[in-house]
């Protein structure tokens, strides 16, 4: 009995924080008809909804900003013309996305003076003038800022078939200028995407847009995670034969096993230094665990303690910690453990008592915070957030259909996550801040899970 519980719930996290695929000609799918009997098994007694954020300085106020409209240098074509509104619109919608920056809108004044400009709310203002070139775009930016009168230039330049990055650095310019530091303009974001009973492995903008296939083949895929430079990526490949973990070079078709062993083979995350990595394996026992293999995909032993399954470890970002989930309080709960390899006594810390489902966790990026998806009394998934100080447990989404698999964008002010929402059973991408004031939907296509984003290399 204990067995089947625990294969049950493994299978269970499984299935909510990332594909299924029911083909039952594939031995590999047996287990997927127990997952309603895990939802059953697991206790109702999960997070409140009273919980609520209590991250300190969390109050939002976007900046008002007054756009003025582009100027293009004379003897423009329509041609380019046409850029300059596409070029204006995808600013715009950067904006949009990330919220922190309001746009004061002046319809009837085609050339308002400065003081009618702050008497509508606007603290600052860029004046862009484009220039095009043979093969390239040129902007000339003029920052103010009305309440200092701080006046900055910026120019930016970018290659004529870049367009979308041109406008991405001009929306990060004026971002920074007003708000502060921030990359993610020009992030990208890897994702896993079901096409039918087909499931690829995608990369796209932070916005959504350029959208492009990296993978190919009739396997299914699942779990996608960089390599820490950002320059290829491991994820889980489902054939036949089992399951097999495979690394691929981002920009190029092949890819390598890396492991292929009996039962379940996931989350590959790669140690500091020398030391491999580590991954979640069944090898065909009833749990699964934490192992540590060589860069070759050589088994070199086991991380976690054999106490009911444990897997989906992360690493800090001080590269000294371990954020995995576990069942040995007898519910899915994210533990922390040290990375030391050498104290064999190191033991697991609890950090979730709150809510008896808790899994998918990721570190913020100043290691402050653990982002997690956790379920509500109401047996709703959502985005939660762990401060790892006080323990303390807020909300990032709530009464918005099913929210998993957060992951941060590297300032961390954002986060990406997948989510079922407006009535919809398939899943798109949004970002939100992490304090949940502001949520954006970066996809329409629906059937995206599992969104990771590239480190900087």
């Amino acid at each position: 009995m204990k067995q089947l519980f625990l294969i049950t719930i493994l299978c269970a996290v499984h299935a909510l924080s990332g594909p299924t695929f029911e083909n039952k000609s594939q031995p590999l799918d047996k287990k997927n008809n127990v997952m309603q009997a895990a939802q059953k098994i697991v206790s109702a007694n999960d997070i409140s909804g009273a919980t609520r954020l209590r991250v300190e300085g969390a109050a939002f106020r976007a900046f008002n900003f007054y756009f003025p409209a582009l100027e293009v240098a004379a003897g423009a074509s329509l041609a380019q013309q046409k850029q300059a509104q596409e070029i204006r619109d995808i600013i715009e919608r950067d904006f949009l996305i990330t919220g922190n920056i309001s746009l004061i809108k002046l319809p009837q004044e085609k050339n308002p003076t400065e003081a009618l400009i702050k008497q509508k709310g606007a603290e600052g203002l860029s004046r862009i003038r484009l220039s095009f070139s043979k093969d390239k775009l040129n902007a000339e930016i003029r920052h103010k800022n009305l309440m200092t009168q701080k006046i900055s230039q910026v120019n930016i330049s970018e290659s004529s078939k870049e367009i979308r990055r041109f406008s991405h650095l001009i929306a990060q310019s004026i971002f920074e200028e007003f708000i502060g530091p921030e990359n993610i303009f020009l992030t990208q974001i890897v994702a896993v995407k079901r096409y039918g009973n087909e499931s690829q492995i995608v990369l796209m903008d932070f916005d959504g847009k350029n959208e492009q296939k990296i993978t190919t083949g009739s396997w299914k895929k699942t779990m996608p995670y960089f390599a820490p430079d950002g320059k290829k990526i491991f994820y889980t490949v489902i054939t036949k034969q089992g399951q097999g973990i495979v690394e691929q070079e981002i920009g190029k078709k092949e890819f390598k096993f890396l492991t292929r062993n009996p039962g379940i083979n996931i989350e590959p995350r790669v140690l500091p230094g020398d030391l491999g990595l580590l991954l979640t394996l069944s090898l065909n026992k009833a749990d699964a665990n934490i192992y540590r293999i060589d860069s070759n995909g050589k088994i070199i032993g086991t991380f976690t303690e054999s106490l009911g399954f444990n897997l989906s470890p992360v690493i800090s970002p001080d590269k000294k910690m371990v954020a995995f989930v576990s069942s040995r309080s007898g519910t899915p709960q994210i533990y922390e453990k040290a990375i030391n390899l050498n104290d064999k006594k190191s033991e697991a810390k609890r950090m979730t008592f709150q809510g008896r489902y808790n899994q998918t966790p990721q570190y913020s990026p100043d290691g402050k915070y653990i982002a997690f998806t956790g379920r509500d009394e109401n047996k709703v998934f959502d985005v939660f957030l762990l401060e790892r100080s006080s323990g303390r447990i807020s909300r990032v989404t709530e009464n918005q259909g099913r929210n998993q698999e957060p992951f941060f964008f590297p300032s961390g002010r954002f986060l990406v996550f997948s989510s079922e929402r407006e009535g919809r059973t398939i899943s798109d991408l949004y970002l939100a801040m992490p304090y949940g004031d502001h949520q954006f939907r970066l996809t329409t296509d629906g059937g995206y899970l599992s969104a990771v984003v590239r480190p900087k290399e």
